[in-house]
């Protein structure tokens, strides 16, 4: 028979540890906006083109183009965008200005059949340029893809200031008779002949998007302009003829367009990012009205006012 050993107690003693309480960590809400902070540098060349016709049988149609070209551009912008993360509502938009530093601008005249009877350059310098958008849309995320895209309305504000210094003589189609032998200069080059300060208001539509991966991103915007208005206040500036400047007004009647910025991203920190991009603003106005002072009384038919303006970007965006 087995040794009958004392039973131990179900509950050993000891002492009595207190109890320690255990409080949940709670995590920080998240935040229901984001900002987005930065400054952009756009190194840019554009044109301006115009177009139209006095509707004389004894003239060409178009009558007389004036074509502003190579106009190199250095200019700088403030941006910005609010978002509502749980809606996806966001409002982004930027201010910019700068310099137009050179270009050449040719002014050629047409009569009947083409006969071009006047063609002439003329240097660009010295101009300015100034710049505006706003625009409202919504987001959404796609995880699987490392993107959030979405879509927005806007409009954008565009206006340039351009002169024209000098006169030079080029080869035409009546042997040099209103102007002279080409190569020859009849108004010196420190002469200011022309001003243009051609303003666009414009209707934007279009989407965004930003994809990541890693420290690198890939983002951008493409609008399209489904309706856009200009008015150019021309000064011809030796034609006391035509009155005060300005002394020739243009107005489109309906004008389109697009526009593309695209970046290369790179994270220095998780609230700060530097890009690099390009850039292409393009509106074209096919018909309007020209009006010729002093009397601005009768109105001629634009055949054509475009302007273009494309190049390279940097930027540094904080993110909040």
């Amino acid at each position: 028979m087995a040794a009958d050993w004392p039973r131990l107690p179900a509950e050993t003693s000891g002492p009595a540890w207190p109890a320690i309480p255990i409080k949940a960590v709670a995590r920080p809400a998240a935040k229901p906006f984001s900002f987005e902070l930065g400054a952009r540098y756009w190194y840019s060349s554009g044109t301006t083109t115009f177009a139209f016709t006095n509707g004389s049988p004894f003239f060409g149609d178009p009558t007389s183009t004036i074509d502003w070209n190579n106009m190199e551009g250095h200019s700088g912008e403030i941006f910005g965008r609010v978002e509502h993360r749980p809606t996806g509502y966001f409002v982004k938009g930027l201010l910019g200005g700068g310099k137009i530093v050179s270009g050449e601008m040719i002014d050629r005249d047409f009569f009947a059949g083409g006969l071009k009877f006047s063609d002439t350059s003329s240097n660009i310098e010295g101009d300015n340029l100034k710049f505006a958008m706003i625009d409202l849309g919504f987001s959404r995320d796609i995880p699987e893809l490392g993107l959030r895209g979405g879509a927005f309305v806007g409009y954008h504000y565009w206006s340039e200031n351009l002169t024209a210094f000098g006169v030079r003589c080029n080869p035409d189609d009546v042997g040099g008779f209103f102007c002279g032998p080409p190569g020859s200069v009849p108004v010196p080059f420190d002469v200011a002949v022309m001003t243009y300060q051609p303003t666009w208001h414009a209707a934007r539509v279009g989407f965004d998007w930003k994809m990541n991966y890693g420290r690198w991103s890939f983002s951008g915007d493409v609008a399209g302009i489904p309706y856009a208005h200009v008015t150019n206040d021309d000064s011809h500036l030796l034609r006391a003829d035509l009155g005060p400047t300005p002394n020739i007004i243009t107005h489109s009647k309906w004008a389109v367009g697009a526009e593309l910025d695209l970046f290369v991203n790179y994270a220095l920190t998780q609230n700060l990012e530097v890009g690099t991009g390009f850039r292409y603003w393009g509106l074209f106005a096919q018909s309007g009205k020209v009006e010729f002072g002093p009397g601005f009384g009768q109105d001629l038919a634009l055949r054509n006012m475009e302007q273009q303006r494309y190049g390279l970007l940097v930027q540094l965006k904080g993110k909040f």
